[in-house]
């Protein structure tokens, strides 16, 4: 199978007032099949173009990778559906309340998030928001340190969201909550990679099913092999050109570069909206 041409997928990701690019390699087959990044890297697994040994070396660069995706995911609904007027809550338990088995963690969780939604409808609000983090490690004598992280929208008071880590009226746990602070740059980024960090043990997240995604936009056109170069050659820090790419309607905050010694040239660029 031919390839007729070479170019550039632009993906622009949209999280609430962040905006993310990645500029990455593309090619068209003779018969017009776009073949993306991910595409490339699956026809290069099952083929001999690479050796076993490089196989290997590509798929445990890919699961570093996916580890940093899934954080990089679960920050992009973050910026989505929370402000700094919504919560962080760190919550535990007390030695004669901690859980057994992880079933039973979850079922507190969920019974801590009726609680808040049985609060915010007797205020007359809407259901609650969250993403929910539970964390444990595992030793011969069963769960340890399990405890639970979770992001949820305001309009209770930082007093009432305690009070629901309850049980029969009698707290279960210590609990922390703040409200949530974005960096300039980053958001809440240094906060959502903290909550998806890889200890000893198990860890994932759910969230709520009124949590909306970011808005992704693929466009095939904007980037050729010519301007990758230029902006590599020319300093992939040049806040003047991003913007400009941009209309400047983005305030640029940083950007990446990475040579992928099998698929190319890739590029990564993060905004704020303007206002």
């Amino acid at each position: 199978m031919g390839v007729a041409k070479k170019g550039y997928r632009e993906k622009r990701i949209t999280s609430g007032d962040f905006v993310e690019i990645e500029v990455t390699p593309m090619t068209v087959t003779e018969r017009g099949r776009k073949m993306n990044i991910e595409d490339k890297e699956k026809e290069l697994l099952k083929s001999n173009e690479i050796s076993d040994k490089e196989k290997e070396r590509m798929r445990k660069k890919n699961a570093r990778a996916y580890a940093k995706r899934r954080k990089k995911e679960f920050t992009r609904i973050a910026h989505c559906n929370f402000t700094p007027n919504d919560y962080v809550v760190h919550f535990t338990y007390t030695n004669e309340n901690r859980p057994g088995t992880v079933e039973e963690a979850e079922k507190d969780a969920r019974n801590y998030i009726r609680r808040l939604n049985y609060k915010r409808k007797k205020k007359g609000l809407g259901a609650i928001k969250y993403m929910l983090v539970t964390e444990y490690g595992e030793s011969e004598k069963g769960l340890k340190n399990i405890h639970h992280h979770m992001i949820i929208n305001g309009g209770l008071t930082r007093d009432e969201v305690e009070e629901a880590w309850s049980n029969r009226g009698k707290r279960i746990g210590y609990v922390n909550v703040r409200r949530l602070q974005f960096s300039e740059d980053n958001g809440l980024q240094d906060l959502c990679y903290y909550m998806l960090k890889n200890p000893v043990g198990k860890r994932k997240w759910t969230g709520s099913k009124n949590l909306k995604k970011p808005i992704v936009k693929v466009n095939y056109y904007k980037w050729s092999g010519r301007k990758v170069k230029n902006m590599i050659r020319n300093g992939i820090d040049d806040k003047t050109e991003w913007e400009r790419l941009y209309n400047n309607e983005l305030d640029f905050k940083g950007a990446k570069h990475e040579h992928n010694e099998w698929l190319g040239d890739l590029l990564y660029a993060q905004f704020v909206k303007k206002e």
